[in-house]
């Protein structure tokens, strides 16, 4: 049952942290475009450093991405060939062979 809860908390903090790194990519990408063309105060302009700020975050968050394909790529193509090669998930019980049982 304990086991059951954890994985629940598992998906539930990896939808969170999905929807941090998506919200992070949309505003990145949304302040970049709409200060692309702003009127620059000179070399310690605040919109400019922000958008520094954004552009690294943006490759960072590429980076990790690659990172993430890179890992999770080999699980995947083992699965799929398990599944392609007719492995079947689904335990052989005696309730799905509906067997019955007599005392």
């Amino acid at each position: 049952m304990s086991r059951m809860i954890n994985s629940e908390k598992v998906r539930a903090l990896s939808v969170v942290l999905a929807a941090f790194m998506l919200a992070a990519i949309l505003f990145s990408s949304l302040f970049i475009a709409l200060e692309m063309h702003h009127d620059c105060s000179g070399e310690d302009c605040p919109i400019c450093i922000c958008i520094e700020h954004c552009v690294r975050t943006l490759h960072e968050l590429g980076d990790l991405s690659v990172l993430c394909a890179v890992s999770v790529l080999p699980v995947l193509l083992i699965v799929f060939a398990k599944i392609a090669t007719g492995f079947v998930y689904v335990n052989d019980t005696p309730v799905s062979r509906k067997v019955r049982m007599n005392d």
